[in-house]
């Protein structure tokens, strides 16, 4: 259960950080 949430906030910030590095 908390390996999901750790997966799910670690999806979101590289998700963050592709977009930014992206821009």
């Amino acid at each position: 259960m908390l390996k999901q949430g750790k997966i799910s906030m670690g999806t979101f910030y590289t998700h963050r950080f592709r977009i930014n590095q992206n821009r």
